[in-house]
């Protein structure tokens, strides 16, 4: 199956959070956003991926109980896409590139994993990141929100809901008409 979507560390994160069960919107309404749209997106989605600093990245949270619920995430859930070797160094270049416009040098990597993986778009919610990387990258880096809203645009139907059993099955905040 072919990727169509990426996450960063951030999205990652971020979608761990909204599937967990004693989540409930309304702390904080942008990262309440963003954290919904980037759910609906895996309902409505099958090419819904990330790359290996994205997902090492968000391992490396403290949190011991959230950091086993994005690897819970990672493995039943997510694409994992890996840069081909014969790729390697083509990778390694465009990493160095990008870390003259931005440097944080993991943003750079993830963003250049997603290319090399050949996605169509980069999820991020790092306003930084998608300011200085979306112009000079050959994906679009956009905000969960962005990508939902414009595949919202065309009614799309939902090709995988929580389970009977799951306690998302009973909350409405990630429904959509």
């Amino acid at each position: 199956m072919e990727t169509a979507i990426h996450l960063d560390s951030m999205v990652l994160s971020y979608l761990a959070h909204a599937m967990a069960p004693g989540y409930e919107p309304g702390r904080d309404p942008d990262l309440d956003s963003e954290r919904i749209a980037a759910l609906r997106l895996l309902m409505v989605t099958s090419g819904l991926g990330v790359g290996n600093t994205a997902a090492r990245e968000a391992l490396e949270t403290p949190d011991h109980v959230h950091r086993v619920e994005i690897q819970l995430l990672i493995d039943s859930t997510l694409l994992e896409d890996e840069v081909l070797p014969e790729l390697h160094e083509a990778y390694e270049s465009r990493v160095a590139e990008l870390q003259r416009v931005h440097p944080e040098e993991n943003d750079c990597r993830i963003l250049a994993e997603a290319e090399m993986c050949r996605v169509r778009v980069l999820l991020t919610f790092d306003k930084t990141m998608q300011r200085r990387l979306a112009p000079v990258a050959n994906v679009e880096v956009v905000f969960p929100s962005v990508e939902w809203d414009r595949l919202a645009a065309t009614s799309p139907r939902a090709i995988s809901v929580p389970h009977p059993t799951n306690p998302l099955s009973r909350r409405d905040f990630w429904k959509w008409s």
